[in-house]
């Protein structure tokens, strides 16, 4: 047994900076993966994902592009796709692991570890033999895993997620995907450009559901117009492994076909196996772990960051917990996550940049606005690039004109959103935009013309 100041358990977007910075301190620190390191965000979700999601893109356009008098006849493996694809996780995840191995004051130890009381844990490593450490101080950023809907005989079929996709050789002829939110979206478009048959079950009524209405519109009528297959308001009953793929059965009766199902309905925190009640942490029904605004647990000493402190399933936001954290050990009290702007982009094709509030929330919320709005083919620059889909939309204070945010369907819309996130946070008004002298012809020197209404 050895005795740490620190031990960081997870070596994720908050884990992994965060132990670094405690041992350059001059702390000793203890950080814990049962995993590759680089958590979700390196391994299974964004590196993979937006890496494969941009070798599609180019593969899709280049296929596209007969109205510069160029005819493309090209072949594709998807093999060496996926290899690419798995290079560039395994390239970031050994950098990360580079780091803390190159960190004085730092030890990674892998193995899966629970807490035996609040200021003990036991690690069983991969050789199965327990190890016990002790610290003054323990930090929790085990992020969280694919949630499983209860659908008979949905395990035996051995369904995809975002863990094990990226590990596929061959390219499924056909696949169905429960889940129409976001991970589920970047996952249909992308296989329906490679030309997978690709259906997608929601049990609402609505794709990502918490977008405006006709943002929503224009996002499926783009991935329908790419060949994705959605039913919508329906649930799945059954799955069963038959001699050449797999069915699912819907509620109503209706049976799809395909190769493959893959999994896309939501996440759940990794906090299951932690042995939290041994050390008097608070989870709440969800198996959330209750944090206060500077992310402290119930136990004084124990943090929690990420996903499994109900933050923001997104790699930026985690990484913000950590500078929450660190900015309160170098001085108390001087930065929470209240108010925090949560800023998201969908990596379809065109991109859904969002933050802050849209009409739905505004509507929901009754409060007062300023619309504007202008499709996408108003934009000098995205008519250049023969991308002129989707539109834009910003909600303004209708007395002070400051932006209260922004929906951007359309070419780099989350580069496009940031542009607004940042006025926002600056205090500029649409007005201050409307004048503001944007390089010509960037897609930003749209908001010129957004703002003139």
């Amino acid at each position: 047994m050895a005795h740490f100041k620190h031990i960081v358990i997870g070596s994720g977007q908050a884990g992994v900076p965060l132990a670094i910075f405690l041992a350059n301190r001059g702390e000793s620190t203890l950080i814990i993966e049962k995993d590759k390191v680089g958590g979700t965000c390196v391994n299974t979700g964004c590196t993979p994902s937006k890496t494969m999601h941009e070798a599609i893109r180019k593969i899709y356009h280049s296929q596209h592009i007969e109205y510069a008098g160029l005819t493309v006849q090209s072949s594709f493996d998807f093999g060496k796709l996926m290899k690419h694809v798995r290079d560039i996780r395994n390239t970031w995840s050994e950098g990360s692991t580079d780091n803390i191995e190159n960190t004085e004051n730092l030890t990674l130890a892998r193995g899966r570890a629970h807490f035996i009381d609040d200021r003990t844990v036991s690690i069983r490593g991969f050789n199965l033999i327990d190890e016990q450490h002790t610290a003054d101080f323990f930090y929790i950023n085990t992020g969280a895993r694919p949630r499983m809907p209860e659908v008979e005989g949905l395990n035996s079929v051995g369904p995809l997620t975002n863990r094990n996709i990226f590990e596929l050789t061959e390219q499924p002829k056909s696949l169905i995907i429960i889940g129409g939110g976001y991970i589920g979206l970047e996952f249909a478009q992308m296989f329906a450009r490679i030309g997978t048959s690709v259906s997608v079950v929601n049990h609402g009524d609505k794709i990502v559901g918490r977008e405006d209405d006709d943002i929503i519109e224009l996002l499926q009528k783009k991935l329908e117009e790419e060949g994705v297959t959605f039913y919508l308001n329906k649930s799945p009953e059954k799955a069963t492994k038959e001699s050449n793929g797999v069915s699912l059965t819907l509620e109503g009766g209706k049976t799809l076909k395909a190769d493959k199902i893959l999994v896309a309905a939501g996440r759940i925190p990794n906090s299951d196996h932690l042995g939290l009640e041994a050390a008097g942490i608070n989870v709440n029904d969800k198996g959330v772990i209750e944090v206060n605004e500077v992310l402290g647990t119930s136990i004084e000493h124990i943090y929690a960051l990420g996903e499994v402190a109900g933050t923001p399933q997104f790699t930026h936001m985690a990484y913000d917990d950590y500078r929450v954290v660190k900015a309160n050990i170098e001085k108390p009290k001087v930065r929470n996550t209240l108010h925090r702007t949560v800023p998201y982009t969908l990596f379809t094709d065109p991109h859904l940049g969002r933050f802050g509030l849209n009409e739905k929330e505004a509507k929901k919320k009754n409060l007062d606005y300023k619309l504007y709005e202008m499709p996408m083919s108003s934009v000098a620059r995205a008519a250049e690039k023969n991308e002129p889909y989707g539109k834009i939309k910003v909600l303004c204070d209708p007395q002070s004109e400051e932006i209260l945010g922004a929906s951007i369907l359309g070419v780099d819309g989350g580069e496009m959103m940031t542009v607004l996130q940042m006025a926002c946070s600056g205090g500029i008004t649409a007005p201050q935009l409307q004048e503001y002298i944007f390089a010509h012809p960037l897609l930003a020197e749209g908001f010129n013309n957004l703002f003139i209404s």
